[in-house]
């Protein structure tokens, strides 16, 4: 332990360098490190542990026991909260990796070495405290641990729980001797020395007795030769944050980007500042030696209300950036509107919106949980742990319970009282982001659900001004009304409305932003688009898709969820519409980039559309070759397959596969038992039409055109009362008139991929292929996420 720049990491190298007792494994990141994921291990490390990941060669987890033990244990607030924001699947890959390192022979003791903590991602972090937990709990055997930790924030060290650094023996790295300084600096100035950092140190040895001269002289020199200079210095010192190139430019909107960037190198060039590239972008700092010395010179009003004159500004050109104006709030003293970003900050980073460093979440996280909005943050930590967990129901009855408790929905009234709006409506939030995988097509829910998020907008979000959360909410109505709406064209023209009106919105914001949150909105703007399959009849609906996925897709390193999520819902549009190649060419690009960052565990779904692409594109096909592939990737891989959303389309998508390939009586039990299921576990009629159709068509090619008619006949009825969603209406009549024929007149099928009539295209694009094979296929999107 010790002071940013005390000679800790060196140390520790040359320790490491030396030491021949230990088989030694580095786990460090570095700034330019900070967003990718898992960011602790080395890449040879990751790429060994992921090729085992992929051939089951893991085994069971040693800690199986360990998160129910540290849920128990309330003082391990780190660990709590790192909890929170991940997902169930995260933190298993955690629990995979220190067994994967656990069974890993060595001829001599481990020693894991964890450095740069300051860098590490979530998962990363949270990955070293369950190896703390591990190695003090014996659960793993000859395996000591280093850890090498910063104690200048705010005096303390706020990275690692305080439960573990009293299990651990401690050694401080403290200020130079006199000995360490006869190598340095002359022995007269060995009093001052001694609390300078080793940087200093090294660079300007004796000079550091007028070390204060030193830099102002400097800085005097370097502004006669550039005037702008002090401009940029004088505002960074005010601000002990590292400073965004960003967020410079709105503080210092009075100079150019070119005169910013030409005096932030100056400075660099010659220490008077340090700068730090993360994720392609740069942050700048003054250290913390210079910082005092050149605030002397700024005038006592502008020191003074700093943080009022920046967050102004904020206001009104970057409004996405909760953590700067929290911050900034705070520091003013206007709780109000610091509890209100705090909030919208941590559920933001808890849902993947935007970033936040490990510091950053636990500032956060003290702040709340010493708030008077304690017991709201306490249930909305829980409740993403849960979300992220895919406990959805359990997180749904959670936030529901609270807001009754509260008196803020109760007998489907709401009532915000005095509390601050953005608690209440980010738990309503999080709450219909669960519903919108439980409700289950149940009408009475959904209305309820519709009401409670009605009422919101209107008597809370619309008053608050805050545009982006004001959308969230909207695009949240939207999608409880698609659940409940009939096929008339009455309906879908109010819906068709109401997408238009939220995508006018979103176009309105983009055009007046700047460059600080044209970004954001642009994101939350694709994502939207990518939605337009909940809204029937939309004309020239490719060209949405495709605006959409394009956004995406040039930004897929940062946000790559959502590109994966809109590469599958435009390829799976193209599908109806016989575009194959081109579908398979975007489903490919993409499935790329899932095995090259290995990630095949959460794209399942991905994957699947992936093969189906293939199996239509080509003609004749290799059915088996197919299945082999999908089985090998996909069906077979528990990890995978249980992860997959729509199981009952997922399994009436399998069906096909099999008998594509022969299998015909084995897609007749998988399909007999799926509809058994749906029938009792669903209320959803896109699925059990879907599931009930194919297993006509099967019960046909196992030699039962009686039970085949009959099956397809209720299929017709379902069609004819407009109750089947999504599909085409005039295309299922088609389908159920050319099946019944098929049927009654037991007609031979040849072939489950070919189509069995002449294609017809509507002016939407869409065409009757798929309609019109033996066997329907389904696409599955992302619409909740």
């Amino acid at each position: 332990m010790g002071e940013k720049e005390s000679g800790k990491t060196v140390l520790i190298r040359k320790f490491c360098k030396e030491n021949s007792n230990y088989f030694i494994t580095f786990f460090s990141s570095e700034p330019q490190y900070k967003f990718c994921d898992f960011n602790c291990l080395s890449p040879e490390l990751k790429k060994e542990f992921h090729d085992k990941l992929q051939r089951n060669e893991y085994g069971k987890s040693i800690l199986k026991d360990i998160a129910s033990t540290v849920s128990n244990i309330a003082f391990l607030s780190i660990e709590n909260l790192l909890e929170s924001l991940l997902s169930a699947d995260e933190k298993n890959e955690i629990d995979e990796f220190i067994s994967f390192m656990s069974k890993k022979k060595y001829n001599k003791e481990q020693l894991y070495v964890f450095d740069g903590l300051d860098y590490f991602d979530k998962k990363s972090l949270l990955f070293l405290h369950k190896i703390l937990y591990a190695v003090l709990y014996h659960k793993l055997k000859n395996v000591k641990i280093l850890v090498v930790i910063d104690t200048t924030i705010e005096g303390r060290n706020k990275i690692i729980d305080s439960y573990y650094l009293t299990k651990m023996e401690q050694v401080n790295i403290c200020c130079p001797t006199d000995t360490d300084l006869s190598t340095l600096v002359d022995p007269a100035i060995y009093s001052l020395a001694r609390h300078i950092p080793i940087t200093y140190l090294l660079k300007l040895g004796d000079k550091c007795q007028n070390i204060e001269f030193y830099y102002s002289d400097k800085l005097d020199n370097l502004s006669k030769e550039n005037t702008y200079i002090k401009k940029i210095i004088l505002p960074l010192s005010l601000f002990d944050e590292q400073m965004s190139f960003a967020n410079l430019t709105i503080l210092l909107s009075d100079l150019t980007n070119y005169e910013l960037s030409q005096g932030l190198d100056i400075l660099t060039a010659n220490s008077l500042i340090d700068r730090l590239e993360i994720d392609k972008n740069i942050f700048y700092k003054v250290p913390d030696l210079l910082r005092n010395s050149i605030r002397k010179s700024i005038p006592d009003y502008i020191a003074l209300h700093r943080y009022e004159i920046f967050v102004r500004e904020l206001e009104n050109i970057a409004p996405f950036n909760y953590v700067l104006k929290y911050k900034l709030y705070k520091k003013i003293e206007n709780y109000d509107n610091s509890y209100a970003n705090s909030i919208l900050a941590y559920c933001s980073i808890a849902r993947g919106d935007i970033y936040g460093t490990n510091e950053e979440l636990l500032e956060l996280s003290d702040f709340l949980g010493n708030s008077p909005y304690a017991d709201f943050f306490m249930v909305l930590e829980n409740s993403y742990k849960l979300y992220n967990h895919n406990e959805y129901r359990e997180c749904y009855n959670n936030i529901n319970a609270f807001l009754n408790e509260k008196g803020i929905w109760k007998d489907k009234i709401f009532i915000l009282s005095i509390y601050i709006p953005e608690f209440v409506l980010e738990l309503i939030f999080l709450r219909e982001m669960c519903a919108g995988r439980i409700i289950d097509y149940d009408t009475g829910i959904i209305k309820e659900e519709l009401l409670l998020v009605d009422s919101a907008i209107n008597n809370c979000a619309k008053l608050i001004g805050n545009n982006e959360l004001l959308l969230r909410l909207q695009e949240k109505s939207l999608l409880l009304e698609t659940y409940i709406s009939d096929q008339s064209n009455q309906k879908q023209r109010i819906l068709f409305n109401k997408y238009f009106e939220i995508c006018d919105l979103y176009r309105a914001h983009i055009r007046k932003s700047n460059t600080f949150t044209i970004k954001q909105w642009e994101i939350r703007y694709a994502s939207f688009l990518l939605k337009i399959n909940i809204i029937s009849n939309v004309p020239d609906k490719i060209r949405i898709l495709e605006e959409g996925y394009h956004i995406l897709r040039r930004n897929k390193d940062r946000y790559y969820k959502k590109y994966l999520r809109a590469a599958c819902n435009y390829a799976c549009d193209l599908m109806w519409r016989n575009k194959y190649k081109q579908s398979y060419q975007i489903l490919d690009e993409a499935v790329e980039f899932i095995q090259s960052n290995n990630l095949e565990r959460y794209w399942g779904i991905l994957l699947q559309m992936h093969i189906f692409a293939d199996l239509y594109m080509n003609s004749p096909v290799n059915a088996q070759s197919l299945l082999d592939k999908y089985d090998k990737l996909v069906w077979n891989q528990d990890y995978i397959r249980s992860r997959m959303h729509e199981p009952f389309i997922c399994a009436s998508n399998y069906s096909i596969l099999l008998t594509a390939a022969g299998h015909t009586r084995k897609a007749c039990v998988l399909l007999r038992k799926s509809l058994q299921q749906c029938r009792v576990q669903s209320q959803s009629v896109y699925c059990r039409y879907l599931l009930q159709t194919n297993l006509a068509a099967i019960e046909y090619l196992c030699g039962d055109s009686q039970k085949a008619y009959l099956l397809e006949q209720s299929c017709k009825q379902l069609v004819e009362q407009k109750l089947v969603p999504i599909f085409s209406y005039p295309f299922l009549q088609k389908r159920c008139n050319l099946m019944m024929e098929i049927y009654q007149k037991a007609k031979p099928v040849e072939n489950v991929i070919m189509p069995l009539s002449v294609r017809q295209t509507l002016s939407t694009g869409y065409c009757s292929d798929n309609y019109v094979r033996l066997l329907l296929f389904s696409d599955i999107n992302y619409w909740t996420d």
